[in-house]
């Protein structure tokens, strides 16, 4: 074999053996690419000094969905979503079944939030919509911007600060009215609360997922499902709960129901907040994010209706039908 042979053949395996481990590292790097997205997420409050504090508990259980998207502020194309739920007493945030990542290049993702799932069509266009039954809470969370970098991710950054920072908050759409009943007097007949129907409300909602904005429309009366109503017999003059209903906002303040109980139908109560003690100038009425203890004072052949500001409370169930 000749020097320039023997020369040929050194740099032949040098190049080779530059090759192997340049494509070592290729493969190293591109599995370093590959960050999983982690979130965290809870349901908000309203301040200390708002009437109304105690909106559902950041620790309750709940079952979102995140939208993600890879242009800022355009929610009309959707790189992917995805169920997840939240469990009690825990931020961590559990998707159904896909593990999905930040880009990787560390370009920044965006994702926003809902509650409850969505089905199949009913999210299009940056918008998801509802069609109320009067006892599921629907909730949204704004976006969020993220990417694979330490400090940059929503959750599983070095420092938990910025964790908390990029939590995902959903804030409640609806608002919530707590239903209970009472005997107006000892002596009076036992009865019980059969039936609730919500008159000329408007059950379809539209949500944006870039702001939140709820877009009410349509009108219908809503039968409240048996289910949902607690057929306990009232015996006395201590109130009893019946159902919790979440409904659309009210600035109007007043929503008319229909009740049947075992005594009879009351048609076309007029449920009212004073609006003489109402917070603000500004927004007043039901409002979302609030709750308000409706308590129904029946007397053997009336009934009278009491309304005040009260916590929010978790409504466990309730089928949610949806808008394609």
């Amino acid at each position: 074999m000749t020097k320039r042979s023997v020369n040929n053949s050194w740099t032949f395996l040098l190049l080779l053996t530059a090759a192997l481990v340049f494509a070592g590292c290729s493969a190293g790097e591109e599995e370093e690419d590959l960050v999983p997205i982690r979130l965290s997420a809870g349901s908000n409050t309203l301040s200390a000094d708002s009437r109304g504090a105690g909106v559902i508990s950041p620790d309750d259980a709940f079952q979102p969905t995140f939208i993600a998207s890879l242009a800022e502020n355009d929610f009309t194309t959707v790189a992917w979503s995805d169920n997840a739920s939240v469990n009690k007493g825990s931020a961590a945030v559990t998707f159904s079944s896909n593990t999905h990542y930040y880009p990787s290049r560390g370009e920044w993702v965006y994702i926003a939030g809902v509650h409850p799932h969505p089905a199949q069509g009913a999210l299009a266009n940056g918008k998801v919509t509802y069609t109320l039954d009067g006892t599921t809470d629907v909730m949204h969370a704004p976006p969020r911007r993220g990417n694979k970098w330490d400090s940059n991710r929503f959750a599983g950054n070095t420092l938990t600060k910025y964790d908390d920072e990029k939590k995902f908050v959903f804030a409640h759409l609806l608002t919530q009215l707590q239903i209970k009943a009472k005997k107006a007097e000892a002596s009076g007949l036992a009865f019980t609360i059969t039936g609730i129907k919500v008159k000329g409300i408007t059950p379809s909602l539209s949500v944006g997922l870039i702001d939140g904005e709820a877009v009410f429309s349509g009108t219908a009366d809503v039968e409240i499902s048996s289910s949902a109503i607690q057929a306990t017999e009232i015996k006395d003059t201590t109130p009893v709960d019946i159902a919790n209903l979440l409904l659309p906002p009210n600035e109007a303040g007043s929503f008319t129901l229909d009740i049947e109980t075992s005594a009879g139908l009351f048609k076309d109560v007029v449920v009212k907040i004073d609006q003489a003690t109402d917070e603000g100038t500004e927004k007043k009425g039901f409002r979302a994010g609030y709750a308000h203890t409706v308590t129904l004072t029946i007397h053997d052949s009336d009934l009278q209706v009491n309304v005040s500001i009260s916590e929010w409370k978790s409504v466990p169930g309730g089928g949610m039908d949806l808008v394609d």
